[in-house]
Parts: structure tokens; C-alpha cells; sequence
């Protein structure tokens, strides 16, 4: 709905005591309103603090995040283990081949499939990385050494073969 709504009733009684809760309500579905904006546009740095205990849907935004976050982590993981699988094949094709077991043709889907592992390490790398400075960024802890040395480290880890 449209939550850009002003509530202009400024009394001192229980009207004016209602009407003070309704923009606390409607500055709290602002705020929701523009994490899951940012979660939308694949910003999970996003952070939201639920009012209590019981406050279900910022209890729920606040799973969802860490939720997406984890599922982030565990792409990255099970793209590297895709590239040591692939890498683990192509070796035992080449070992094929040199027996007479396997064509070269066979070699070469074998290393098509070890690139193609290859760069969706790189890419699941690239998101997480991204969401790591996004968060130092936030936490206002991102200076331009800090920019340069973690992504030299981490273009470097990406890319060394397992």
C-alpha cells in the first residue's frame, strides 16, 4: 500500500495520542519499507531492528536477511567444492586418455566443464565480496588501503587453482 500518508492531528488527547502511534507505524513500515527495497536490490547489509520480542514482521526481516546471507555463504563454498569435483574429473580423463581409455575430445568437455566451475566460483566470489565491502561501508570501516589489499587478496585466493 501507499505509506507516504502525513497524519496532521497534533492534540493533546487520546485522538492526539492515536494519531502519534499511527506515524510511529507508518515511520516503521517506511523503514521496512525501504530494507526490503535494498534486500530487492541485492543489498543484505541491510539492517533491521524489530521493536520487541513480539514484533513479528521485524523479527521475520530480520531472519530473512540472515537467512539470504548464509545461503550467499554456501554458494561460494559449494562453488569451490564444483571446482575441485571438476579439476578431480579432468585429471582422471587425462589419465584416461593416456591409457587409450579417452579421447581428446573428452579432455576438452572436461575442461570446459572446470572453466565453467571456475567462474561461478568467481562470480558467487565476486557477489560476496561485494556484499563484504558493503557492510564495511556501512560500518563505516572501508578506507581505500583496506579496498586495495582485500581485493588483491581476494582476486588472488579466487583465482589459484585447486
Amino acid at each position: 500500500g501507499d505509506i507516504n500518508q502525513n497524519i496532521d492531528i497534533h492534540q493533546q488527547d487520546e485522538v492526539g495520542q492515536l494519531a502519534d502511534s499511527f506515524r510511529g507505524l507508518t515511520e516503521y513500515m517506511k523503514e521496512l519499507a525501504n530494507a526490503a527495497q535494498k534486500i530487492a536490490a541485492n543489498d543484505l547489509t541491510v539492517h533491521v531492528e524489530p521493536k520487541s520480542e513480539v514484533d513479528v514482521l521485524g523479527q521475520s526481516f530480520k531472519t530473512m536477511i540472515n537467512n539470504l546471507s548464509t545461503m550467499i555463504r554456501q554458494v561460494a563454498d559449494n562453488a569451490r567444492e564444483l571446482v575441485s569435483a571438476a579439476q578431480l574429473a579432468l585429471n582422471g580423463v587425462i589419465e584416461e586418455r593416456n591409457v587409450g581409455q579417452r579421447t581428446t575430445h573428452d579432455v576438452l568437455n572436461a575442461q570446459a566443464e572446470l572453466t565453467s566451475a571456475r567462474e561461478s566460483l568467481i562470480f558467487a566470489s565476486s557477489s560476496r565480496l561485494i556484499a563484504s565491502f558493503a557492510l564495511m561501508a556501512a560500518a563505516g570501516k572501508l578506507s581505500a588501503n583496506v579496498r586495495s589489499s582485500f581485493s588483491r587478496r581476494a582476486v588472488t585466493q579466487t583465482l589459484q587453482p585447486s
